[in-house]
């Protein structure tokens, strides 16, 4: 299931909660990476968490105080 909005915003349902408490725009990277694995990978759910996550910590650290994804 697409996780991303017609408009190309993050579905607040369909997202972890860690990154639910995130900025849109570690929601998007997230979102739009998990949408692209699912097309690239024929539907692999897990593949496509396992790529979407890894395209979040490229870009972000874990704020475990606050329990959410930050800018590096």
């Amino acid at each position: 299931m697409p996780k991303t909005r017609k408009d190309g915003g993050a579905k607040k349902s369909e997202i972890p909660d860690t990154l639910r408490r995130s900025s849109e725009k570690a929601q998007r990277t997230f979102t739009k990476a998990y949408d692209s694995a699912i097309e690239e990978y024929d539907g692999d759910e897990e593949r496509a968490h396992r790529v979407a996550w890894s395209a979040v910590k490229e870009n972000y650290r874990k704020d475990d105080e606050q329990d959410r994804w930050v800018a590096k």
